[in-house]
Protein backbone atom coordinates (compact mmCIF):
# COMPACT_ATOMS: atom_id res chain seq x y z
CA UNK A 1 0.00 0.00 0.00
CA UNK A 2 1.48 3.27 -1.11
CA UNK A 3 2.31 5.50 2.00
CA UNK A 4 1.94 9.34 2.47
CA UNK A 5 3.27 10.98 5.74
CA UNK A 6 2.19 13.87 6.83
CA UNK A 7 4.33 15.39 9.56
CA UNK A 8 3.59 18.72 11.14
CA UNK A 9 6.98 19.18 12.13
CA UNK A 10 7.94 19.21 8.34
CA UNK A 11 4.74 20.98 7.00
CA UNK A 12 2.94 24.23 7.67
CA UNK A 13 -0.22 23.24 9.48
CA UNK A 14 -2.51 24.53 6.16
CA UNK A 15 -0.27 22.54 4.20
CA UNK A 16 -0.70 19.15 6.13
CA UNK A 17 -4.52 20.00 6.62
CA UNK A 18 -5.17 20.30 2.85
CA UNK A 19 -2.75 17.21 2.27
CA UNK A 20 -5.07 14.76 4.64
CA UNK A 21 -8.25 16.49 3.25
CA UNK A 22 -7.38 15.33 -0.47
CA UNK A 23 -5.95 11.94 0.32
CA UNK A 24 -9.25 11.27 2.53
CA UNK A 25 -11.70 13.05 -0.65
CA UNK A 26 -9.79 10.67 -3.31
CA UNK A 27 -10.02 7.42 -1.14
CA UNK A 28 -7.13 7.00 1.07
CA UNK A 29 -7.37 3.74 2.58
CA UNK A 30 -6.08 3.70 6.13
CA UNK A 31 -5.39 7.38 7.67
CA UNK A 32 -3.42 6.68 11.18
CA UNK A 33 -2.78 9.38 13.40
CA UNK A 34 -0.45 9.49 16.08
CA UNK A 35 -0.30 12.47 18.60
CA UNK A 36 -1.85 14.95 20.90
CA UNK A 37 -5.49 14.80 20.27
CA UNK A 38 -9.08 15.36 22.11
CA UNK A 39 -12.64 14.63 22.01
CA UNK A 40 -12.98 16.98 19.16
CA UNK A 41 -9.92 16.99 17.13
CA UNK A 42 -6.28 15.26 15.98
CA UNK A 43 -3.58 18.00 17.32
CA UNK A 44 -3.67 20.76 19.79
CA UNK A 45 -4.60 23.89 19.25
CA UNK A 46 -3.32 23.70 15.66
CA UNK A 47 -5.40 20.80 14.70
CA UNK A 48 -4.53 18.64 12.05
CA UNK A 49 -8.59 17.66 11.84
CA UNK A 50 -11.13 18.63 13.80
CA UNK A 51 -15.35 17.49 14.26
CA UNK A 52 -16.01 21.39 12.39
CA UNK A 53 -14.06 20.08 9.36
CA UNK A 54 -16.93 17.32 8.92
CA UNK A 55 -18.19 19.53 5.62
CA UNK A 56 -15.11 19.61 4.56
CA UNK A 57 -14.91 16.18 3.79
CA UNK A 58 -16.24 15.17 0.43
CA UNK A 59 -14.57 11.86 0.00
CA UNK A 60 -15.43 10.63 -4.07
CA UNK A 61 -13.68 7.11 -3.29
CA UNK A 62 -14.12 4.47 -0.61
CA UNK A 63 -13.63 5.62 2.88
CA UNK A 64 -10.97 5.42 5.31
CA UNK A 65 -10.03 3.36 8.23
CA UNK A 66 -8.89 5.90 10.99
CA UNK A 67 -6.80 4.84 13.94
CA UNK A 68 -5.76 7.11 16.02
CA UNK A 69 -3.41 6.88 19.07
CA UNK A 70 -4.26 9.88 21.05
CA UNK A 71 -6.76 10.93 23.10
CA UNK A 72 -10.07 10.63 23.54
CA UNK A 73 -10.93 10.60 20.22
CA UNK A 74 -13.86 8.07 20.71
CA UNK A 75 -14.71 9.44 23.88
CA UNK A 76 -18.74 8.83 23.52
CA UNK A 77 -19.89 9.41 26.98
CA UNK A 78 -20.49 13.04 27.62
CA UNK A 79 -23.80 13.97 27.00
CA UNK A 80 -24.99 15.68 23.81
CA UNK A 81 -21.89 15.56 22.20
CA UNK A 82 -20.00 13.16 19.65
CA UNK A 83 -16.72 12.48 19.59
CA UNK A 84 -14.47 13.41 16.65
CA UNK A 85 -14.41 9.19 15.80
CA UNK A 86 -18.03 9.05 15.84
CA UNK A 87 -18.23 12.20 13.63
CA UNK A 88 -15.93 10.63 11.24
CA UNK A 89 -17.97 7.29 10.76
CA UNK A 90 -20.90 8.84 10.63
CA UNK A 91 -20.41 11.94 7.90
CA UNK A 92 -22.49 10.90 4.99
CA UNK A 93 -20.33 12.81 2.55
CA UNK A 94 -16.62 11.70 3.33
CA UNK A 95 -14.82 10.95 7.01
CA UNK A 96 -14.21 7.16 7.68
CA UNK A 97 -15.77 3.34 7.74
CA UNK A 98 -14.44 2.83 10.83
CA UNK A 99 -12.24 3.91 13.62
CA UNK A 100 -10.07 2.91 16.44
CA UNK A 101 -9.39 5.47 19.02
CA UNK A 102 -9.43 5.73 22.71
CA UNK A 103 -11.75 6.31 25.17
CA UNK A 104 -9.55 8.92 27.38
CA UNK A 105 -6.40 9.80 28.02
CA UNK A 106 -3.99 7.88 26.77
CA UNK A 107 0.07 7.83 26.69
CA UNK A 108 2.02 8.54 24.19
CA UNK A 109 4.74 5.61 24.56
CA UNK A 110 2.42 2.80 25.21
CA UNK A 111 0.05 4.27 21.83
CA UNK A 112 3.01 3.96 19.92
CA UNK A 113 3.55 0.34 20.93
CA UNK A 114 0.08 -0.67 20.67
CA UNK A 115 0.20 1.31 16.66
CA UNK A 116 3.01 -0.81 15.72
CA UNK A 117 1.34 -4.07 17.19
CA UNK A 118 -1.85 -2.94 15.63
CA UNK A 119 0.11 -2.92 12.05
CA UNK A 120 2.29 -6.12 12.74
CA UNK A 121 -1.22 -7.75 12.81
CA UNK A 122 -2.28 -6.22 9.68
CA UNK A 123 0.49 -6.40 7.62
CA UNK A 124 2.20 -9.17 8.86
CA UNK A 125 0.04 -11.76 10.80
CA UNK A 126 -2.20 -10.80 8.09
CA UNK A 127 -5.48 -11.06 10.49
CA UNK A 128 -8.59 -11.25 8.21
CA UNK A 129 -10.79 -8.43 9.78
CA UNK A 130 -10.18 -5.31 11.66
CA UNK A 131 -11.87 -6.62 14.60
CA UNK A 132 -8.93 -9.40 14.74
CA UNK A 133 -6.20 -6.98 14.30
CA UNK A 134 -7.60 -5.25 16.93
CA UNK A 135 -7.90 -8.31 19.53
CA UNK A 136 -4.45 -9.63 18.64
CA UNK A 137 -2.76 -5.95 19.10
CA UNK A 138 -4.56 -5.93 22.61
CA UNK A 139 -3.46 -9.61 23.11
CA UNK A 140 0.40 -8.45 21.76
CA UNK A 141 0.27 -6.02 24.94
CA UNK A 142 -1.61 -7.85 27.42
CA UNK A 143 1.63 -9.00 29.92
CA UNK A 144 3.68 -5.90 28.55
CA UNK A 145 4.72 -4.25 31.82
CA UNK A 146 5.60 -1.11 29.39
CA UNK A 147 1.81 -0.76 28.72
CA UNK A 148 -0.64 -0.37 31.38
CA UNK A 149 -3.40 -2.32 31.17
CA UNK A 150 -6.02 0.61 31.54
CA UNK A 151 -4.58 1.36 27.85
CA UNK A 152 -5.83 -2.32 26.47
CA UNK A 153 -9.32 -1.35 27.91
CA UNK A 154 -9.40 2.36 26.47
CA UNK A 155 -9.12 2.11 22.77
CA UNK A 156 -12.75 1.25 21.21
CA UNK A 157 -13.59 0.68 17.70
CA UNK A 158 -16.68 2.85 15.84
CA UNK A 159 -17.31 0.69 12.65
CA UNK A 160 -17.71 -2.76 11.39
CA UNK A 161 -15.33 -5.71 13.53
CA UNK A 162 -15.91 -7.93 10.63
CA UNK A 163 -14.43 -5.28 7.77
CA UNK A 164 -12.17 -7.30 5.29
CA UNK A 165 -8.92 -5.92 5.34
CA UNK A 166 -6.90 -6.23 2.29
CA UNK A 167 -3.17 -7.16 2.06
Amino acid sequence: MPVTRIYLDQYALATARSLLFEGMNRGTAWVNYIGHGGIDRFGGSQALLTSNDMGTLQSTGPLAVVSALTCAANRFEVPGYAPLGARLALDADGGAIAVWAPTGLSLNEPAVRLNRSFFAAMFQQRESTLGEAVQQALQDNTRRADVPSYMLRLYSLIGDAALQLKH
